[in-house]
């Protein structure tokens, strides 16, 4: 299926344009929609995107603040150092949006000069692999030989626990930044005609959630159990088609 260039513009028109058709009385502002046609494109992109060798969405973090956890359900999770994920990172699999992670300890030469040892990188495993591997000598996570566990947004550092001063870098595969102040209506993003009915959809939902979150969660002990307006409305919703951008720009 062929990809071409679409505007948040008129993603965000046809999204409001659907959302004002279906609830009338609400108040619904573009900047919001907009958000969350960003965030939804970014879903979209992040199940299609392939994880390639150009780095076209890699971005690169250095000096990456680490915390501890003390306490834990899991074992091999307490007391061990993590850091948290950026919250627009690819999801490829076998956390493939984990390009690399590595640290350096950090030492102070005879002059007092700070200098970076040479650095370690991360292995990937995951909860049951380090399990096995915590009672064998030569795959044990250890300061030489670190690995990292994801656990939702979460990045746990077996390995090095104990380890102080040290400096850590990383590169993840990441999407387009969510946040409202870097998005602009002119910009384009590559889609398919499938993908940008998926986003349509899909922000006609999240707006929907949204807007009936405030009458849904109203306990009064009272016994209200009606049918919610959301299902009351059509299974397919009327949204405007993906060619609707093509024809307006044969009318120009």
């Amino acid at each position: 299926m062929s990809f071409r260039r679409v505007s948040y513009r008129y993603l965000t028109d046809a999204s409001l344009e659907a959302l004002k058709a279906n609830f009338s009385d609400s108040e619904i502002s573009m900047e919001s929609v907009l958000w969350w046609v960003k965030i939804t494109v970014n879903k979209v992109k992040s199940k299609s995107t392939p994880k390639i060798e150009s780095g076209s969405y890699l971005a690169t973090f250095t000096d990456i603040p680490t915390q501890f956890q003390y306490d834990g359900a899991n074992n091999l999770l307490r007391n061990k150092k993590y850091i948290e994920l950026p919250e627009n990172i690819f999801d490829f699999n076998r956390d493939g949006g984990v390009e690399w992670l590595a640290y350096s300890t950090v030492i102070k030469d005879e002059n007092g000069k700070v200098c970076y040892c040479e650095p370690i990188y991360f292995q990937r495993t995951t909860l049951i692999e380090a399990r096995e591997m915590q009672f064998n000598p030569y795959e044990k996570a250890t300061e030489d030989n670190p690995y990292f566990i994801r656990v939702n947004n979460l990045l746990y550092l077996p390995g090095i626990e104990n380890t102080s001063n040290i400096k850590l870098d990383g590169a993840f595969f990441i999407t387009e930044s969510p946040y409202i102040n870097d998005i602009s209506l002119d910009d384009e993003v590559l889609l398919n005609d499938e993908q940008i009915q998926e986003v349509l959809v899909a922000v006609l939902s999240l707006g929907r959630f949204v807007i009936l979150i405030p009458t849904e969660q109203v306990e009064d002990g009272a016994d209200t159990r009606t049918v919610p307006a959301y299902k009351q409305l059509a299974a397919s919703p009327d949204i405007p088609v993906a060619q609707t951008q093509d024809q307006n720009q044969q009318a120009e």
